[in-house]
């Protein structure tokens, strides 16, 4: 470890290569500025010099003059592409001229050169330039070297005359070092600052990168669990729709067909939303599929199977409603069954509606929950429909709910459509009625036509 690194401790956090060329660039940008400064900062005096010291005017304006022509240097190497290897060149050179001039000005002027303002602003100006510590070190050293040695050689008198004390000029050039030591420590933390900015950003990335393909397969692992396809018999035809409020949700249906006849519709909603309502929702899919293998028929008899299961497994705060309703097209008799769900619907073919519901408590809250089966016929009956709460608890910008009845009079306006059209349509009502409002909830509905 050398010494730079350890009065510069941010080098070691950072390849120093890449900090120099990032550096380079800011040369090149502050370049222009520097040669403009140099060119019109002392125009001023060739008109003050002449009315202020008429005696040594004719000194004091080559002097000016000289800076002026500097900063024209620099503007051309900075600006003229074949003369920009000799840009920084050209501004070591305007830097020594305006040191060892300031001096020269100010003894000439005849002020107190133990007033050192004059040579302070000038060393400002040149610190404040983005260049490394050791460069800019290097070029203020040399500059007061310069001076010391043309000033003896042209001036016997020097070491004897008023010129700068050697403590004025010791503190200068410590203070000068201490500035340009603080600007580079700033602009290695800021390199550093950026550099672990950039690395966590580009982690984030990574991360939700790795997140959004994590949901994408959750999504269509998601997908599975609802019916492929749906019952399609010359007695009962079925048809659903699902849209979860995030990428993944927590609702889920399906259909079992147990006979020619029977079929056991099945309508699920996991409390929350996201993720952990779709692990629910997951859960209580492979716990359907082990009920319908237990030769669970009835839907009482699945709700309590599968309010068994989810219980044993699920150990959190988290619960799931249901409703299962079991037709018989042969009978013409319906069985259901309530688990804290909205109640299924049913309408005949005069447009009478009635909900379908008994008492029964969410699954996978109470180890031993009774669940109370229902019986009915199903005379004259033309529609069944199974809903989660996001579709009726939808609002408009009016804070208006769409509610069961807009559910019912859209399916009443569609029920002469293909049913499969009619979750599209009843849908696209719902998104009117909505006016641009993001639904609270997932959206989920499951139709059975009787014939």
């Amino acid at each position: 470890m050398n010494w730079f690194d350890l009065v510069f401790p941010e080098r070691k956090e950072l390849p120093y290569s890449v900090y120099l060329e990032k550096l380079d660039e800011q040369i090149r940008f502050a370049l222009p500025f520097a040669g403009f400064l140099g060119f019109f900062a002392w125009i001023p005096y060739l008109v003050i010099d002449p009315l202020l010291h008429p005696e040594v005017a004719g000194k004091l304006i080559p002097l000016r003059i000289g800076l002026t022509v500097c900063g024209l240097i620099v503007i051309c190497a900075a600006h003229v592409r074949i003369l920009r290897s000799f840009a920084m060149p050209s501004y070591y050179l305007i830097a020594n001229y305006l040191l060892q001039a300031t001096p020269v000005i100010t003894n000439l002027s005849g002020n107190d050169p133990e007033y050192l303002t004059g040579y302070q602003l000038a060393l400002l100006v040149v610190c404040v330039f983005p260049l490394r510590f050791s460069h800019g070190l290097l070029c203020i050293a040399s500059s007061m070297v310069t001076f010391h040695l043309l000033a003896a050689l042209l001036d016997p008198s020097f070491f004897t005359g008023k010129y700068y004390s050697w403590g004025n000029l010791a503190i200068s050039f410590f203070v000068s070092a201490l500035i340009m030591y603080i600007n580079e420590r700033n602009r290695l933390q800021s390199e550093v600052r950026k550099r672990k900015l950039e690395e966590t950003r580009l982690t984030l990335k990574r991360r939700t990168e790795q997140i959004e393909n994590d949901m994408s397969i959750a999504r269509l692992v998601q997908s599975n669990l609802l019916p492929a396809t749906f019952p399609n018999t010359p007695h009962i035809e079925m048809a659903g729709f699902y849209q979860s409020m995030e990428l993944i949700g927590g609702d889920f249906y399906d259909i079992h067909q147990l006979d020619e006849h029977r079929h056991l519709l099945f309508i699920a909603d996991a409390s929350g939303h996201g993720v952990s309502a779709a692990l629910v929702a997951g859960m209580a899919k492979l716990s359907f599929y082990h009920a319908m293998e237990a030769g669970c028929q009835r839907p009482d008899e699945l709700l309590k199977f599968m309010n068994r299961e989810i219980k044993k497994f699920l150990r959190t705060e988290h619960f799931l409603t249901g409703y299962a309703l079991l037709v018989d097209t042969n009978e013409r008799v319906i069985e259901y069954c309530n688990a804290g769900h909205r109640p299924a619907l049913c309408i005949d073919s005069d447009g009478y509606v009635r909900e379908l519901d008994t008492p029964g408590t969410i699954l996978g809250v109470v180890d031993e929950a009774g669940y109370e089966l229902s019986v009915g016929h199903i005379e004259n009956i033309e529609f069944f429909m199974l809903y989660t709460d996001g579709i009726v608890e939808a609002r408009n910008r009016k804070g208006e709910e769409f509610g069961p009845g807009r559910l019912v009079q859209a399916l009443l306006n569609y029920r002469k459509e293909a049913i499969t059209r009619i979750p599209t349509l009843i849908f696209s009502d719902l998104r009117a009625f909505s006016d641009g409002i993001v639904p609270g909830d997932d959206l989920t509905l499951l139709l059975a036509r009787l014939r």
